[in-house]
């Protein structure tokens, strides 16, 4: 609890604190005189400092994240800047504070200087243009960033800290995508992932170029942090990351009984759905991985047996050609590829339960923000955008791992065939002996040779592509759940004289009627409607909570892989003559519409959530009457903006992005070995760490540092216990 002896609220904190106002002078900043108190607690202070940034890089409020460390119990003092902008200190006591302790604080722009800057410029063929010309623009696109101490700031920190950049640019964008020094390129989902890493204390431009079609990227992170070494550098960033994901969880604000009820319901629903997700995906990624292997045996397999004359070191297409033949009919290979795409289709689709956890922790935290107002309007929304987003990127998904499989499956060919003309001496006499050591050697190649783990890794990440559509369907199944299961909560409309009771005062809300007309035929028209889609939706809720009462789930609703996408590419033998069709009967044949049927004969639904079986047609879910009788499509509720909280959500977005980006730089990700593109990334981190390692024998030499780590705080130079300071800047997506 916090001791003081003048008043300032602090609306990011918890708690409020009390502030004395310390010696100000007017219009310049405070200089100590006398040494400021400290309080008698041994501590130290690490420092988050966060900012969203305008297009020119230039930082809003500052969101400040302390975390007092106590190794000696007793009272501390804190200081941070008044907010009348003329350089008066306000101090916080804290008393008796025994183990550690959290604070928070929010600074206006402009009031504290930062002592990094960053800034981003844009080439289109060419020429440098504005950010809101380079949005969708298509053409030869040319990133620029540059960032620098700045000159007003000289207090060392820039000189012990470690730039670090990063954003991602759809894959859509562009698939081809040149990085400069200390730049890394990897996958995220299906982005390309750029990450830069800079100098201590020195000024660094990040260069990358690419052919862009309808351009679009991510917010830019720039993070600085202290490190000593690469296990200490991901740490660092790992820990801002992890900071920057929480801040919005610092702005509480409802107090209401019935939103803590339930969001207890909600948060029991999403620890459910986490439980049930780490399960299916740990069992669902094993049999996948048992399934492929397969796959490749019997591939292989009836390779070989088609195999005639002497082996050569590559392919032979006659033997492929056979092995095509296999693909119809009852035969194990045509079995194998069923096995395949039905593995492919449920290892993705249990990533939903990971898009119902966001979706459900996403609305937990709009609740604790701004309660239940407009709340259902907003699920509606959003459902439907999460629904077309995962359909439209599973159909890509699929076509990119169609893509990924054929030059895989070929050089894998290639591969195996080397081996087994080594061990049969160049004859195919007596082959299929050595054709489980043949398959062992090639399984050792595609570990080991870089150019084979590229083909690896676009396998990968057209899985990874599919397993993050997956969630965009996930979170429209769980908010579709969430506004049948919870239409009551949702709003605060009640039922007055309606024979539906409750449920359709919510439904009226959600989808329009909110007028007075009860009378009027287009009323009693929309009235049937709205009982119409009620009822559809809770047979859909019932169907999916049977489901989940007898042990299954929902993994099968999304748009599967079939197999004729499997059959036809997976091994690359549908350029030989479409022998990957199936005959029929299986259901299997392309459709034409991106939405082959599921190999299994399920019966999958699409991402729009249509109830399973269903022969009725769908009841549209937005009235058709818009203008008549005072009725509208939208709800009448509309959420209240918050600019706070929409600042701490942009910045708790770049959290898995840095994460990755850090790992990837430290030459850890699973990137594809394109962390260490000539070694550059990972060695300039390398140079970066050794100039500010200063201990033991490191201490004298001519790279180090000669006075060591600088403590630096952003709120005020007269906290002396700040031993860490992480500073992140995020810049506007574009």
């Amino acid at each position: 609890m916090a001791h003081m002896t003048g008043v300032m609220t602090r609306s990011l904190a918890a708690a409020a604190t009390l502030a004395l106002t310390l010696a100000p002078s007017a219009g310049g900043p405070v200089t100590a005189g006398a040494n400021p108190a400290e309080g008698d607690a041994g501590y130290s202070k690490t420092q988050n400092v966060m900012s969203l940034a305008n297009s020119d890089g230039v930082p809003g409020r500052l969101y400040v994240t302390n975390q007092f460390t106590v190794s000696r119990g007793g009272d501390i003092v804190d200081y941070v800047a008044g907010n009348s902008g003329d350089g008066s200190m306000l101090a916080a006591e804290y008393k008796a504070v025994e183990t550690g302790k959290t604070t928070q604080e929010r600074v206006k722009a402009g009031q504290r200087v930062l002592p990094w800057s960053v800034s981003i410029a844009y080439g289109l063929n060419g020429p440098q243009v504005k950010p809101s010309q380079i949005a969708g623009a298509s053409g030869l696109v040319d990133i620029r960033i540059t960032v620098e101490p700045n000159a007003a700031v000289s207090n060392g920190y820039a000189e012990n800290s470690i730039p670090v950049v990063a954003f991602t640019v759809p894959s859509s964008v562009s698939d081809d995508i040149t990085v400069g020094d200390g730049m890394t390129l990897t996958m995220q989902g299906s982005d390309m992932l750029v990450s830069g890493v800079g100098e201590p204390g020195k000024r660094t431009v990040f260069d990358c170029y690419m052919n862009a079609k309808n351009f679009s990227m991510s917010q830019l992170a720039f993070v600085t942090v202290q490190a000593d070494d690469t296990a200490s550098f991901v740490d660092e960033v790992t820990a801002v990351s992890d900071r920057a994901d929480a801040l919005v969880n610092t702005l509480v604000v409802t107090g209401s009984a019935s939103d803590r009820k339930l969001i207890e319901q909600l948060t029991a629903m999403r620890d459910r759905e986490q439980k049930l997700g780490e399960k299916a995906i740990k069992e669902k990624t094993a049999a996948h991985k048992a399934a492929f292997s397969s796959y490749m045996a019997h591939y292989v397999g009836s390779y070989t047996t088609h195999l005639s004359g002497s082996i050569g070191s590559s392919t032979q297409m006659q033997a492929l050609i056979g092995t095509a033949g296999e693909l119809t009919g009852d035969t194990p290979m045509a079995q194998a590829v069923t096995d395949l795409a039905n593995a492919v289709n449920a290892v993705s689709a249990a990533h939903e339960h990971d898009g119902a956890v966001h979706a459900i922790d996403d609305l937990i935290q709009r609740i604790r923000q701004r309660g239940t107002s407009g709340l259902a309007d907003e699920i509606s929304q959003t459902m439907a955008q999460e629904s077309t987003e995962g359909a439209t990127a599973y159909k890509a998904g699929q076509s990119q791992l169609s893509n990924a499989m054929i030059p895989y499956s070929m050089a894998y060919t290639d591969v195996y065939t080397k081996h087994l003309s080594e061990l049969t001496g160049g004859t195919s006499a007596g082959a299929a002996r050595y054709q489980q050591q043949a398959i062992d050697a090639a399984n050792e190649e595609f570990s080991t040779s870089a150019d084979l783990q590229d083909d690896n890794q676009k396998v990968q990440s057209a899985m990874d592509a599919l397993a993050a559509a997956s969630e965009h369907t996930g979170a429209a199944n769980a908010l579709q759940q969430i506004s049948i299961q919870f239409a009551g909560a949702l709003t605060s409309t009640a039922s007055t004289g309606d024979a539906q009771g409750g449920d359709a005062a919510a439904d009226r809300v959600r989808y329009g009627w909110a007028g007075s007309d009860t009378t009027s035929m287009a009323a009693k028209a929309e009235r049937k409607r709205l009982a119409a889609v009620s009822r559809q939706e809770r047979e859909e809720a019932e169907r999916k909570a049977q489901a989940l009462a007898s042990g299954k789930t929902d993994d099968d609703s999304q748009s599967g892989m079939s197999i004729g996408d499997v059959m036809g590419n997976a091994s690359g033998l549908g350029m030989l003559g479409g022998a990957a069709k199936s005959d029929g009967k299986g259901g299997n044949k392309d459709s034409g519409d991106g939405k082959d049927g599921n190999a299994s004969g399920s019966g999958s639904s699409s991402a729009a959530g249509t109830a399973s079986g269903s022969k009725s047609a769908s009841v549209p879910k937005f009235s058709p009457v818009y203008g008549i009788a005072g009725m509208n499509p939208r709800s009448p509720l509309q959420s209240t903006s918050s600019e706070l909280i929409d600042e701490t959500v942009a910045i708790g977005d770049v959290s898995d992005m840095l994460v990755q980006a850090a790992q990837s730089l430290a030459g850890r990700g699973s990137g594809g070995g394109s962390a260490a593109v000539a070694g550059k990334p990972v060695a300039r981190l390398a140079a970066a760490l050794r100039r500010l390692s200063c201990d033991g024998a490191n201490a004298y030499s001519d790279h180090c540092i000669a006075d060591g780590r600088h403590s630096y705080d952003v709120l005020s130079d007269w906290n002396r216990h700040t031993e860490d300071l992480r500073l992140l800047i995020i810049m506007p997506a574009v």
